[in-house]
């Protein structure tokens, strides 16, 4: 991206000139974690330098709005097998898409059934 300086931009001016540059942020619909656009001043002509003071330019935080992911479980109802003849999988589903590296459930085991002895946990 370039921004340009025209004479009519500086004209009349003593010091301190400016001009707005714009940057559009797109709302995404996924769930991730902050984000950064750094910004930095590159390449000057005619004549400018940059000031030794935006070497490092400016670092743009982009903080996220979306809420995460649902998780549920998805079965048949009432779900139900045979002793001694079957296992029995469940289904995880997750809602939406995620930009964040990991996404965990725990799951644990009730009822009136003995486990150990009626059902196993692996």
């Amino acid at each position: 991206m370039t921004l340009t300086f025209t004479p009519s931009d500086v004209s009349g001016a003593t010091t301190n000139v400016t001009k707005n540059c714009p940057i559009p942020i797109i709302d995404d619909a996924v769930d991730e974690g902050q984000e950064n656009i750094p910004v930095v001043l590159a390449d000057p002509t005619g004549g400018a330098t940059i000031a030794s003071n935006q070497s490092t330019g400016i670092n743009l935080r982009i903080d996220d709005d979306d809420d995460g992911p649902s998780i549920w479980l998805e079965h048949a109802s009432p779900p139900s097998v045979v002793e001694g003849t079957a296992t029995y999988a469940f289904t995880v589903r997750l809602s939406a898409a995620t930009g964040k590296t990991d996404i965990g459930v725990g799951y644990r085991f009730g009822g009136t059934a003995t486990l150990g002895y009626e059902a196993t946990a692996s």
